[in-house]
């Protein structure tokens, strides 16, 4: 996860839960800036005219896109059982950018399988006593199921 989020990660492991929180909103925020990036490369591609800055977001090139997807994957199955409410509702919005992100990063049968394992951390807090902790859970397995690639429930 450091080679991919550099300094991001390493604040993931701190004992004070705010920190673990902002690592995680800025995972995300590095995320969505590739996304933001892949996009505005196919639109230079498309017109040869553009200028090739911005093939870079943060010293992270496009090609990582894969890297940083299998990275948030992993902090994501770790984060997915936080016990801290906050980081953990941070966690699911993650899995969400996270899903966003896979379209495109890695193969469809590697995405479908690395999200189909994490949806597992969330499904297990559907039933939660605590209200607020079951609507997450529940919104975040719809939306898992109903976003490419498509996973089917057996």
């Amino acid at each position: 996860a450091t080679e991919a989020f550099g300094s991001i990660a390493s604040a993931l492991s701190s004992t004070k839960w705010d920190l673990r929180l902002q690592a995680l909103k800025n995972v995300g925020t590095v995320l969505k800036s590739l996304d933001i990036g892949a996009a505005g490369s196919a639109a230079r591609e498309q017109k040869p005219g553009l200028s090739r800055k911005g093939t870079s977001l943060g010293g992270l090139q496009m090609r990582d896109n894969a890297k940083c997807f299998r990275a948030a994957c992993l902090i994501l199955n770790i984060v997915l059982k936080e016990k801290v409410l906050p980081v953990l509702f941070e966690a699911h919005e993650l899995f969400r950018i996270t899903i966003e992100h896979s379209q495109g990063a890695v193969p469809e049968e590697e995405a479908k399988f690395a999200i189909s394992t994490l949806l597992e951390h969330a499904m297990v807090k559907i039933g939660e006593m605590n209200i607020r902790l079951h609507e997450r859970a529940c919104a975040t397995f719809i939306y898992a199921v109903g976003k490419s690639p498509k996973l089917s429930v057996s």
